[in-house]
């Protein structure tokens, strides 16, 4: 993946002590995530990827977190923040 930001819209802030977000400054939406607890990872948002990809979603993570208005169509089976899928997220402390 080569990522190029020629407008200079990219943005970063630091969500949790090992974890930052990428976002766009100029409509606000969240485009990557990265952290050390998961060294080589980049999360990046599935729409920002014209056409196939080299894998599909295998899940849905956090689910519990999602809007009241989404309805996810699919079979995919859906993770919550509890589950042991996800337990090595579960340990990013918070900023506060």
């Amino acid at each position: 993946l080569t990522l190029t930001d020629d407008a200079g819209l990219l943005r970063w802030y630091r969500s949790s002590q090992p974890s930052r977000r990428g976002f766009c400054s100029r409509c606000g939406t969240t485009l990557f995530f990265e952290s050390t607890l998961a060294p080589g990872e980049v999360h990046i948002a599935r729409a920002l990827v014209p056409g196939a990809i080299d894998r599909e979603p295998s899940g849905h993570c956090f689910s519990e977190q999602s809007v009241a208005w989404l309805t996810v169509a699919d079979t995919l089976p859906h993770y919550d923040s509890d589950s042991d899928a996800l337990a090595h997220y579960r340990v990013i402390p918070t900023l506060d």
